[in-house]
């Protein structure tokens, strides 16, 4: 399956959730605690307490600016993210087939995840990817919905792009809705799959 365009997922596809959730869950509340001279216990609770106030429904939820600006945190993004760095998990075939792919495609992410996470990760990694979109960041809508691939392609002049996540929605139906081509990433799939699942990222490098 040629492409153009090789666009891929991050959470779930290259990386595991482990650095985004410490940035959220530990690593906002420690400053938080610090900050305002309360203790860890009790700062977890009030962010939770705001977190859910605010709701995975709501776009705000997902931007790291606003909920530093809502908690008046004085530190920065960079030093929350160097601090969450310690949990980030590459999945192995990633980190094997990603550094070749750059090499031989243009390689693009499309994810749900803040650009913060993103691109901060690839800085750190040194990953060449040629772009990134953040549905939240750039978007401003919630899901990778099928005219989230059609603004891509028509922002990529081509049409020849094949996605690659591990939602079976967002990541292999919408963009087919869209006109693109997509695999289904399924690490757990067994030998008998169906022919647009793969198990490993590494599966691109003799598939493309």
């Amino acid at each position: 399956m040629s492409a153009e365009v090789l666009s891929l997922d991050f959470t779930g596809t290259i990386v595991t959730m482990d650095m985004i959730d410490h940035f959220w869950n530990e690593a906002i509340p420690r400053h938080y605690a610090e900050e305002n001279g309360v203790p860890v216990d009790r700062a977890k609770e009030k962010i939770q307490r705001e977190y859910d106030e605010i709701g995975p429904r709501d776009l705000k939820w997902y931007l790291p600016k606003y909920w530093l600006d809502r908690f008046g945190l004085k530190v920065s993004m960079d030093v929350l993210l160097e601090e969450s760095w310690h949990m980030v998990k590459v999945y192995r075939d990633a980190e094997k087939a990603l550094p070749i792919l750059t090499k031989n495609y243009k390689v693009i992410i499309v994810s749900n995840a803040s650009k913060e996470f993103i691109e901060f990760f690839l800085k750190k990694k040194g990953f060449k990817i040629y772009k990134v979109f953040s549905t939240v960041s750039d978007l401003g809508v919630l899901s990778k919905l099928p005219q989230v691939y059609k603004y891509i392609s028509k922002e990529l002049k081509t049409e020849s792009i094949l996605h690659v996540g591990d939602d079976f929605v967002q990541d292999y139906l919408n963009p087919r809705m869209a006109g693109l081509n997509s695999l289904l990433l399924n690490r757990e799939a067994s030998e008998s799959r169906e022919k647009d699942v793969i198990t490993s990222l590494e599966e691109l490098l003799v598939t493309l």
